[in-house]
């Protein structure tokens, strides 16, 4: 789209301003520290989510990111788990079972 008609008018059209228009091109090649730190912690999440059979949470999970040297929220931890569709998995229902069969 760009390509057949100028920046400055598809940005007025979209009411974007140019700058912003290429600073957000500029983030999509080369993301701020904050998104590359958000990479890194997803990777390490993701590993101590199949480690625990899928059975790990955020809390459980920001306890064991604090074990091994990295203090994160667990606000934080939740809102990525939540973008990859990661939770940590309930334990069945206890059922009493009163006669034998």
């Amino acid at each position: 789209m760009k390509t057949q008609h100028p920046i400055g008018s598809l940005c007025q059209a979209l009411e974007v301003s140019p700058s912003g228009y290429y600073d957000w091109c500029h983030r999509q090649t080369q993301p701020g520290p904050r998104a590359r730190e958000n990479a890194q912690l997803l990777e390490q999440i993701l590993r101590l989510h199949q480690d625990s059979r899928q059975t790990y949470g955020s809390p459980r999970i920001q306890v064991q990111l604090r074990r091994a040297g990295h203090a994160q929220g667990r606000n934080r931890i939740a809102r990525l788990m939540r973008q990859k569709g990661l939770w940590g998995r309930a334990k069945g229902r206890f059922r009493v079972h009163t006669h034998r069969q």
